[in-house]
Parts: structure tokens; sequence; C-alpha cells
């Protein structure tokens, strides 16, 4: 081998180990990006960043002048979070899950009994507890009906297509 074709392979060696290390580097950021910024839209996220609050709340009627809120649950032991649709009836916090059954945040929801829940910016840790008696359900499918603006003679979903959790803040 030449000199010559020593340096040509090293520098094709080199400008492949600087294009992989690029890469890398490229993945990790947009990793990074979207586990700090997301929930996008539909696309669920990581960790809710913003300002953290220990208050407790009693009146969570305010949740009912914003279009989307964001929920923090763990999936394999990892932050997942997504933006949903909350209400609120009676200053009672309610978030419902529609095809509920093959949805990681809902299942870690029922299981966990905790999330991190961000509205305006302000991150609440909350206690979840899903609801199962028929009378608690239609009291929080009435509240999302009047946030979303049906009719409020519209049927329920079934149990098994719609769950739903009251939040609160822990004591």
């Amino acid at each position: 081998m030449s000199m010559t074709d020593y340096a040509s392979l090293k520098s094709r060696r080199t400008v492949i180990t600087l294009a992989l290390a690029f890469g890398l580097l490229a993945t990790i950021a947009g990793i990074l990006f979207w586990f700090l910024n997301c929930p996008c839209e539909r696309t669920p996220g990581g960790y809710l960043l913003g300002e953290e609050s220990h208050e407790v709340i009693t009146d969570w009627s305010f949740v009912n002048d914003v279009p989307i809120c964001q929920l923090q649950t763990s999936a394999f032991f990892i932050p997942y979070s997504i933006n949903m649709n909350c209400s609120s009836l009676e200053k009672e916090l309610f978030v419902g899950c529609m095809d509920c059954e093959g949805k990681r945040w809902g299942a870690a929801l029922a299981e966990q009994g905790s999330a991190r829940f961000r509205i305006n910016n302000i991150v609440y840790p909350v206690a979840a507890r899903r609801l199962l008696e028929p009378a608690e359900m239609d009291h929080a499918w009435l509240s999302s009906s009047i946030k979303a603006g049906r009719s409020i003679d519209t049927p329920r979903p079934p149990d098994n297509i719609w769950w739903t959790f009251q939040l609160t803040t822990p004591l």
C-alpha cells in the first residue's frame, strides 16, 4: 500500500467518523428537544417543564378557560406526557380517555394513581382516581360535555370505551 493510498483511506475513515458523530449528535439533540418541548399536537412528549406549584387547589374551574391541558405519567420509568381535554364542574377536575384500553397513559394513570398536570405553564402534582361509579362518570361526562359544547343530553360512551379520572392536588 502506497502512502497515497494510506492517506486516502485515512481521509475516508475520518470523513465517515465525523459523519457518524454528527449524525449521533443530531439524533441526541432531536430527542432532547422532543423530550423537553412536547407534547406537540398529537405527538406525546417527555418531562413537563414549567413553574412547579405545590399549592392545594380546591377550585379547578379555571381549567375551563383553556382549550388543552397536559398530563405526565411514567411509562417504563420514563416520563410520558400528552395533550388532552380537561374540564371542571363544581370545582372538581376531570380528564377523560376515549378508547383508553390500549393507551399507555391511561393504564399508567390508573395503576400509579399520580401524575403531573400542566396548565398555563404551571405544573401541579396530582393524585388520580379512576371513576367507576355510574353517577360519578355521568357527572364527569356532563363536565366534559359543557366544556366541549356538546348537548348535555349526549349519552355517555360505554364504560369500556371511555375512562375518566378525577384529579386532585395532594394535601
